[in-house]
């Protein structure tokens, strides 16, 4: 099995399951009457005595559309990560720019003084991804499906900022600042992955998951040796002498 299609098939199943665990909470919260108590607030009063909120809000959707929009940017977006960062690299970033997202919503909702209402929806954790992938390898390409051809990683993701922007400025500012806070968070990842990745190269081979080393062959199979970072190269230097 080819390493593109060991990858492939390893972001399929991460998102499978991100996207069961959206479904079932969704699911859940309408059948129990519960999406109150899941939804993030700008109240700060409401945040402190319902702290799980930064983190369930993220796994409820306000209607069927909006679930399925973000499952399918979901998608797209672990299929482009896949070969960048690891699986464990990608839940990290979309927790935390899901947590980073809530609380530029509620900073900004104080800080304005406005009242903006409950937050819903995983777009900020989403659009961390987006934004880790060009900061921790922006040379990387995707390969578009059911071709041979290959498209530079911030050619995708700079018109889906742009979009999710506009939206967020139809819908509310409040949804720009979670969406803001997002982004931030993943390019802020991206980059620190980026340095760790230079840091076990240098450091020591071995520590180096097999994960890691097929990722690596795919991305130069994929992008050309040029994408690679100065860390990914020494790491590319060291397995090619074991």
């Amino acid at each position: 099995m080819s390493i593109k299609r060991i990858n492939a098939i390893s972001g399929f199943r991460l998102w499978l399951v991100i996207a069961l665990f959206m479904v079932t909470a969704g699911a859940l919260s309408l059948i129990t009457h519960s999406t109150q108590v899941l939804m993030f607030g700008s109240d700060i009063d409401k945040v402190l005595s319902s702290p799980w909120t930064i983190i369930t809000y993220m796994w409820i959707h306000a209607d069927v559309w909006h679930l399925l929009v973000n499952l399918i940017w979901l998608g797209v977006f672990i299929y482009a990560a896949s070969g960048v960062l690891s699986n464990m690299a990608i839940i990290i970033i979309f927790i935390t720019g899901g947590v980073c997202g809530a609380s530029a919503y509620m900073i900004y909702s104080h800080t304005c003084a406005i009242h903006q209402g409950a937050l819903v929806g995983a777009s900020a954790a989403i659009l961390a991804i987006a934004a880790a992938i060009p900061a921790a390898s922006p040379h990387a390409k995707i390969k578009i499906p059911f071709t041979d051809r290959c498209l530079n990683i911030c050619i995708l993701v700079i018109p889906v900022i742009a979009i999710f922007g506009l939206l967020s400025v139809s819908d509310s500012p409040g949804s720009l600042a979670a969406h803001a806070g997002g982004l931030t968070a993943g390019a802020a990842a991206g980059a620190i992955y980026a340095r760790m990745m230079m840091s076990k190269s240098v450091d020591d081979y071995s520590h180096i998951s097999q994960e890691e080393k097929l990722r690596l062959l795919d991305k130069v199979r994929r992008s050309g040796y040029a994408s690679l970072t100065s860390g990914e190269r020494l790491l590319l230097s060291r397995m090619s002498k074991n």
